[in-house]
């Protein structure tokens, strides 16, 4: 049964050394000891994870699993950086449906994670990047009218929430 009297023996994997697991983002909720994994720079998007399951004593006052504001555990107040995806609107505008067009893409990350990878992926055919590794490629549209599937895999070794899948839904339209 997680509790408070037994956090040090429940929680020894969540050490302030642990480069994954920060203790500042564990709170002890009425599931069991829970860590909080965020997902924006601002806290605005978070997903829990319980730790260590069980039926907490009341007395520990635990908060509600999921609660916008817990009570966090003191740890040593340095939170791994997030990746942050915040993608950008996408739209491409097919010429004559003869002539390709070209849109820049763009997605947003922390800018403390300094070693961030991408691939950009698509599945409209013919469809082709200047540089599919780029934070910013350029995509050629083979001008087909139609709906695709836009993805981009960011990863960093830094990052806790590392590797982010942002796919982008776009379509050909004529002008």
């Amino acid at each position: 049964m997680p509790t408070r009297a037994n956090k040090a023996s429940d929680l020894a994997a969540v050490t302030n050394t642990n480069p994954v697991l920060d203790m500042d983002n564990v709170y002890l909720s009425d599931r069991g000891w829970t860590l909080r994994h965020y997902k924006r720079e601002d806290k605005s998007l978070f997903w829990d994870e319980v730790l260590v399951a069980g039926e907490v004593p009341s007395s520990d006052t635990p908060d509600t699993f999921g609660a916008a504001s817990p009570t966090f555990e003191t740890g040593d107040g340095v939170q791994p950086p997030l990746l942050t995806i915040a993608p950008a609107a996408i739209s491409v505008t097919a010429g004559d449906f003869t002539e390709s067009t070209t849109t820049t893409l763009l997605v947003g990350i922390d800018p403390s994670v300094t070693d961030a990878t991408y691939v950009w992926s698509t599945d409209e055919v013919g469809a082709t990047f200047d540089d599919n590794t780029s934070a910013t490629p350029v995509l050629t549209s083979a001008a087909v009218l139609g709906e695709f599937t836009l993805t981009c895999v960011i990863s960093s070794v830094t990052a806790d929430d590392s590797p982010v899948t942002v796919t982008f839904d776009y379509e050909v339209v004529a002008a």
